[in-house]
């Protein structure tokens, strides 16, 4: 058993004075040629390990005070960025990180580059490319244009075509409808068959590689190794994967609440001017509700979404509270709904953790002072955020970024709250909190509106179901 990726005595923390390191004396080891699936709750150090193996920190950020990482018996430190790109290679959390060009054509040329591909090759080898990952449709597309789907197709792409000697993949489905996932992890499984890549996996849904992983790692706090099982039955007898609980009946609300959103017979459209992205649009919200919308990835969920909230022209009806969508002035609009994106992190407006709550609760309530901040660190703790109060938001795992975006417009006192993907690079934990506190404030009359890939979350917690697929938008019956 060959060990080729090796990762010893890893200290790393943020701060050159941090009392709390993220990753405390940990030692690694990934086998050649084979799947290492690594899980663990959100914020114990899984996508800084990544970052580490990949030579992104300390280069980038923070102090790697002790240990070394090796690649096929090379320093990865050693490495100049074209080298290391070919050892080994790293899909985000945030598909938004990866791209440095515009479009996809252009960016799949510029990994040919840094891999030394020939110009008078590179339209043959693109073309070839793009037909057997299915993406010859998203080729041309400005990468504002896509969905979170469609960005994390392209990133995964664009680290295939690189095809460097260990591919690293920080929740690499997330953004991704069950269709998606199914396609690309059969592609990866053909890869995989080639025997020429070493993968390392995170995934809070490990039963995703069920079909092509070899090793499942699990990590506790401070990126401690607390099991390793060499087969998914070793796994499973621990009790480490919860069983889905298969949920065939939604909650129905009453029909006597009160609508806070109707859409009847409406379309939207991008400001270009394109085809509508959505027609036959028919749906309600009421006051109170937790509704799910489900949908596959570049169907329009987050376009229906950010027309919610002013910023795509619509025809027919749309009523918030009962007035004419387009009657209400910007402040007004933004002071009824709050949005979380799929990538919080381009919200975030503070230099640190604490600073954004506070000045979330600075525009919607009357504290100052002590109280203030005594406020701000209590709605931190409900999140599991208190102790990362002095970090810079940026410098928090994507699941631990997710709650702090969910919590800054919980502050803001809304009474419709969108979430695009709330629960993506969340651990089940995680995903059960922030799904239970929106119950909790429905109750007390918010309306919250979330974007979700997984049915079994959508019908356990939504009250009512949109559907948003093939250029419509309904309610299920």
């Amino acid at each position: 058993m060959e060990q080729f990726c090796i990762a010893k005595g890893l200290t790393f923390c943020y701060f050159e004075d941090a009392k709390r390191n993220i990753i405390e004396e940990g030692t690694y080891s990934f086998e050649k040629g084979k799947v290492t699936v690594i899980l663990g709750n959100s914020g114990c150090g899984k996508s800084t390990l990544a970052a580490i193996l990949c030579g992104l920190y300390p280069e980038n950020g923070g102090y790697l005070t002790s240990g070394e990482v090796f690649i096929d018996g090379k320093k990865i430190k050693s490495l100049s960025h074209g080298e290391r790109c070919q050892e080994i290679s790293m899909v985000f959390q945030n598909p938004d990180l990866q791209f440095c060009m515009s479009q996809l054509r252009d960016e799949l040329r510029f990994c040919m580059e840094n891999i030394g591909v020939p110009r008078e090759e590179m339209d043959e080898k693109l073309v070839t490319f793009a037909s057997r990952y299915g993406v010859e449709d998203l080729l041309d597309r400005s990468f504002e244009t896509m969905s979170g789907g469609e960005k994390q197709k392209a990133a995964l792409c664009c680290m295939l075509l690189l095809d460097p000697k260990v591919l690293v993949l920080d929740e690499p489905f997330v953004n991704l409808d069950p269709n998606s996932r199914k396609y690309f992890m059969e592609l990866l499984g053909k890869k995989m068959e080639e025997g020429n890549t070493t993968m390392i996996v995170i995934d809070h849904h490990v039963e995703n590689w069920f079909s092509i992983g070899d090793t499942y790692m699990l990590l506790g706090e401070k990126g401690k190794v607390l099991a390793q099982w060499n087969t998914k039955e070793e796994m499973l007898q621990q009790g480490i994967v919860d069983p889905v609980e298969e949920v065939k009946k939604k909650a129905k609300s009453s029909s006597r609440k009160e609508p806070v959103i109707s859409i009847r017979g409406g379309s939207i459209r991008h400001k270009t001017g394109k085809p509508p992205i959505l027609t036959e649009i028919n749906l309600v919200a009421r006051k109170g509700e937790v509704v799910a919308c489900l949908g596959p990835s570049g169907g329009g969920k987050t376009s229906l979404f950010l027309t919610l909230l002013g910023q795509y022209p619509y025809q027919g009806e749309i009523l918030l509270n009962g007035r004419e969508l387009h009657r209400w002035k910007k402040r007004d609009l933004f002071s009824q709904i709050g949005m979380v994106f799929q990538n919080p992190g381009n919200q975030f407006i503070a230099g640190t953790v604490l600073d954004e709550i506070e000045r979330s609760l600075c525009v919607w309530t009357m504290l100052t002072g002590e109280a203030l901040t005594e406020k701000a660190k209590e709605l931190l703790e409900t999140f599991r955020l208190r102790e990362y109060g002095r970090y810079s938001p940026y410098m928090l795992s994507q699941g631990q970024q997710r709650r702090l975006g969910v919590l800054s417009m919980l502050a803001g006192g809304q009474e419709i709250l969108l979430l695009d993907e709330p629960t993506y690079g969340q651990d089940g934990r995680a995903t059960r909190g922030i799904l239970e506190e929106m119950r909790e404030r429905a109750r007390r009359g918010l309306t919250v509106i979330f974007t979700t890939h997984q049915e079994e979350i959508a019908y356990r917690y939504g009250d009512r179901i949109w559907r948003v697929e093939k250029g419509r938008a309904y309610e299920e019956d």
